[in-house]
This record gives structure tokens, sequence and C-alpha cells, in this order.
């Protein structure tokens, strides 16, 4: 009898144990969900509760939609480059193509969940014409500008190309991100001509900085300052000139400074001012700078220190932001 009721409890523990086990079963749909069609993406995931493996299946989405741009981006970018002219900073693209990993999608339903394995399994679906429409409606709002100033382009200088092209730069990658989203959801067309259209001025900005020629006008105490200035510009693939030169863009550099004695070290502060001019000798930007030198020897090494200084506070900010302009 006793015999009995210990291989009924073993029988009666194996039947619970494969009951956990079954409860425990990943789903069908998370090892085989339903198939992408033009209506709606499928993604699956899993968290302790409902609210993270949703969120993981909504990531799952957006990792397939950055799969799909990025082997477009691939065969765009191979036959442009094989074709011998590249149109695309890759830098800037890849770094798009790397934000279409954090798409929101708010049209999306949980079609399934379940309990089991570390909590729940969820498998969502995301409407994908209503994504199309949303994704649209955000372009118009951001093309609002940038047409506006590519518009403008032509009648402009080559420095207010620039600056305009400058100032609009996370616009224009705006434009480029949602074209390619539109591409990757299936409005192939549009997409591929707003991507076309917004690389071309990603390109043109960076093209129009190596058009750019500052006339470099110091007096010869200040010479080691233009120098740095033109090393700066050099670094932007920018040019830089010391006579005058027609189509240039005045800069002029003017610097005082006082000097001082501490414990033996030979001490500078130096104020420079930078300020670059229009066709009628105007200052359209100006910047001022107060950088201190030192040294243990004299004050051409205090100089020097500070010039090194105003070097790097030059390259802290950013493309012509240290002349005054505003980004």
């Amino acid at each position: 009898m006793h015999s009995v009721g210990r291989l009924a409890s073993v029988v009666a523990g194996l039947l619970l144990s494969l009951s956990a086990i079954a409860a425990d079963k990943m789903p069908s749909w998370m090892a085989d969900p339903p198939k992408d069609d033009g209506q709606f993406w499928y993604g699956t995931g899993e968290g302790p509760d409902l609210e993270i493996a949703r969120r993981g299946a909504l990531r799952n989405v957006a990792a397939k939609l950055r799969s799909t741009i990025a082997g477009q981006v691939s065969n765009t970018t191979t036959a442009s480059t094989s074709g011998g002219k590249e149109k695309v900073s890759m830098e800037a693209t890849n770094r798009v193509v790397e934000e279409v990993a954090k798409t929101e999608f708010t049209r999306f339903d949980v079609v399934q969940s379940t309990k089991g394995g570390i909590g729940v399994y969820a498998l969502v679906r995301v409407d994908r014409p209503a994504f199309i429409a949303d994704t649209r409606n955000k372009l118009q709002v951001v093309d609002k500008p940038v047409s506006a100033a590519a518009a403008a382009l032509p009648g402009q200088t080559t420095l207010d190309q620039y600056l305009s092209l400058r100032r609009l730069k996370k616009q224009i990658e705006d434009g480029v991100r949602m074209s390619l989203l539109l591409q990757g959801a299936g409005a192939t067309e549009e997409g591929q001509a707003g991507y076309r259209r917004y690389s071309d001025l990603l390109q043109a900005g960076a093209d129009t900085a190596y058009k750019l020629t500052f006339e470099l006008r110091a007096p010869p105490a200040d010479a080691d300052i233009a120098s740095a200035v033109s090393a700066y510009l050099a670094e932007l693939g920018m040019r830089a000139a010391t006579a005058r030169t027609p189509g240039a863009n005045p800069l002029t550099i003017s610097s005082d400074s006082r000097q001082d004695e501490l414990y033996g070290s030979k001490m500078l502060k130096m104020k420079v001012r930078l300020a670059v001019l229009d066709e009628q000798g105007r200052a359209v930007a100006s910047n001022e700078f107060d950088i201190p030198g030192s040294s243990r020897y004299d004050f051409k090494g205090a100089r020097d220190d500070a010039v090194k200084k105003l070097a790097d506070a030059l390259r802290k900010g950013g493309p012509l932001v240290a002349f005054g302009f505003k980004d």
C-alpha cells in the first residue's frame, strides 16, 4: 500500500512538472510570427510584464525596418559610387539610419499575449499605411523651412549659403530620415525622391564650406593669431588668404594683452577680437576671446601658450560659431 501511495505521489509530481513546462513553453507565434504584408508589420517581444514585452515587440518591428532601409541605402550608395559620383555623406547617412532603430510607432495593436518564459510574450502588429501617412505629415512640417531656404540659395553669397544650410542641418537630416522611413515602409518612389533631395542639400552644405575663403586682415604683431585662425579654417576645409582676394570674406583680427609676474612665472591675459565683414566693410559677425597664457621663462612663451589656447577655443566653438555666427 505504501508503494502504491509513493507511486501515486511521483506520478502526480510528474504531471505537475509537465504542466509547468507546458505553461512555460514559447507560443508558436513567437517562433513563427505572421508574415509582414502591405497592411501590417508584425513583431514579437517578451518581458517581465506586458508593457515591456510590447516595447520589445515594437523594437523588433523597428529593427526590421532599419534592416530594410540599410540595404536600400547600401544599394543606392553602391550605384552612386560606381557611377563615379558619390552624392551623399555616408557618415551623416549612417547616423540617420541608426536613428531609424529608435522609431516610435503609435498605430499598433497587441494581437496576442500569453504568460510564460521570463514573464509575458507579446505579438504586435503595426499599421503600415497609417505609419506612412503620419511620417508624410511630419515631413511636410520639416520641409517648409528647408524648401524656403533652398529656394533662396541661388541669390545668396557663398557665406550666406553655407550659414543657411548649416542652420537647417538638423531639419535636413530629419528629412533624410523620414524619406528613408517612407521608402522602407513601401512608399518607394516618394521616399527615394525625398532621400535624393535632402541628401543633395546635405552635400551642398559640405561643398559650400570648401568654397569659402576668408581674407585675414591682421597687424604684423598678430601674425601668430592669424596663423592659428588659418589652421582652424583649414581643418574645416575652408581657405585663408593674407592678401586682397576677390570674392573672399574679410576677417579682421586684433588683440591687446596685459602682462604680469607671479612667483617668477610670466603671466599674460590676451583679449582677441575677430570680425567678419561684408562687401561694404560692415561687421556681419564678431566675437571676443579672453585667453590666459603663462610661462616659467618669458612673456613670448606666455603668448605662445595663449595662442594655443585660442586655437582650442576656436575648435570648441564649432564651424564659424567661433567667429560670432549664430548656430
